[in-house]
Order: structure tokens, then C-alpha cells, then sequence
């Protein structure tokens, strides 16, 4: 005689309704991440906070882009070739609005990129006044589209295999790229730049001595924006940095 083990419960079923092949595996790459993170619980909590993350997630999609494509390439690039990817991820931003792109403790840098073959890079006057105690380091990289290059699919392909252990990580990583492309997460996907030209570029510079404005500004004026030439500043020895512990001994390779 057989036996039929029968479970009884409350169980929920989340699903994909769009057609869309990249959206779809987007959704099921995404939903790894939650279950592993919040889908081992048992009640109704679990369940609605693991809902709620992919819910806001999705729902940022739908809104205008943050930041372009090249300059969140730049970011995910640098961090995930730096010595210690999963502590320079842990130091990025969640918000593209942030000061600095990656920082912890009293340590900063902030990846500037430019799309040719001069160094010039906008910067916010906040930026390179730098906090007394705080050290700030600026990453500029030159980057340009190439067929032949990493787009920005493969290169999240890449931080998924290295901080595969981290899914809590991982997660935040996707809702800080799809906060900052919006509605054009889905074109910059394919978006390919030069990784070699990015690595053979990169070059680091003391915020102290990058052309600016004066600090000191009328009485009304904020929030000051510009754009600096570093064409003939003289870059930082990176060595005496990669010694410290910290940011920048992750994140310098």
C-alpha cells in the first residue's frame, strides 16, 4: 500500500509578466538573490519583505536615469578589478547623489571618467574641499565605446561571480545600478566599452590640486558644478596609498 505525504500551508507565487527575455532572466537572477537573503523564513514578515525589496526594485526601472551609462561602467569597473572587490563594493554608494563614490571611515574616492582623450571631468565644488581628517583620492579614467569591449550586462555578470557568497551585497549592487539607469536600465545593458584603454588610463589625483573655483563664494550662491582640465596636473604615487589600511588598500591594485 502506498502512502501520499500531503504538506498544508500558505504559499506564495511571484511571476514575471513580461515577455522580454532580458527582463525575465533580470527577474530570476534577482529573485536568487532575495530568496537567498530573505526567503528562508517562515511567516507572512518574511514573505512581504522579500516582495517589497523586488517590488522596489522593479519599480525604479520606470524612471528617469541618474547618471549616464559610461560613468556607472566606470564604477562597477573599477571596483570589481580592485584588490578586494567585495570590500570596495561594500564602500560604494547606494545613491548616485552621494559625495564620493566609494567611502569608508575617513577614506574616499571618487571615479571620474571621460569619453575622450582629454582628462576633463565635472566636479561639485563640495568635492574637492575635502573634510580635515578625511582623505579623498580621484580616480580619472579614460573611457570609450568599442564592439570589442565589456558591456555593462557582462560586467554585472562578473560582480555576480565574485560576491556570489554575498547575496545581501549583491542586491544592493542591482538597486544602486537600477536607481541610477532608470528607464534605460534595459538599452545600457548592451553598452560596450574599452577595458583595456580603462585599466592603461586610470590615474589618481589629490582633490588639493585639481584646477577649481574659489571656495568662497558670494552670499545665495550653492551648490557649485564645473568642469576641471587635468590634462597638466601631476597625478598622486599610488604607492603610498595601496599601504593604507582601509578603502584604499582594497580598492588600489
Amino acid at each position: 500500500m502506498g502512502f501520499t505525504i500531503v504538506h498544508k500551508g500558505v504559499y506564495s507565487s511571484i511571476s514575471c509578466t513580461s515577455l522580454d527575455k532580458t527582463v525575465q532572466k533580470y527577474f530570476l537572477d534577482v529573485m536568487a538573490m532575495i530568496l537567498e537573503e530573505h526567503g528562508k523564513g517562515t511567516n507572512a514578515f518574511d514573505t512581504t519583505k522579500a516582495v517589497t525589496v523586488l517590488v522596489d526594485l522593479f519599480s525604479v526601472l520606470a524612471r528617469p536615469p541618474r547618471e549616464s551609462v559610461q560613468g556607472l561602467w566606470a564604477e562597477l569597473n573599477f571596483a570589481v578589478t580592485s584588490r578586494d572587490p567585495i570590500k570596495t563594493f561594500e564602500a560604494w554608494h547606494e545613491y548616485p547623489e552621494a559625495l564620493y563614490d566609494f567611502t569608508y571611515g575617513s577614506q574616499s574616492i571618487e571615479v571620474k571618467s571621460a569619453s575622450s582623450s582629454v582628462r576633463k571631468h565635472h566636479f561639485s565644488l563640495e568635492q574637492l574641499c575635502v573634510p580635515s581628517g578625511c582623505e579623498v583620492l580621484i580616480a580619472s579614467i579614460l573611457v570609450e565605446t568599442s564592439e570589442a569591449g565589456v558591456s555593462l550586462s557582462e560586467l554585472l555578470n562578473e560582480v555576480g561571480s565574485k560576491l556570489s557568497s554575498h547575496p545581501a551585497l549583491l542586491l544592493r549592487i542591482h538597486d544602486t545600478v537600477a536607481k541610477t539607469l532608470g528607464s534605460t536600465w534595459r538599452s545600457s545593458l548592451e553598452a560596450k566599452f574599452d577595458r583595456q584603454l580603462a585599466r592603461s588610463s586610470l590615474l589618481f589625483f589629490d582633490p588639493r590640486t585639481v584646477p577649481s573655483v574659489n571656495p568662497v563664494l558670494p552670499r545665495g550662491v550653492s551648490n557649485v558644478r564645473f568642469v576641471s582640465d587635468l590634462t597638466s596636473v601631476r597625478p598622486v604615487a599610488i604607492d603610498d596609498y595601496r599601504v593604507r589600511e582601509g578603502l584604499f588598500s582594497a580598492a588600489l591594485r
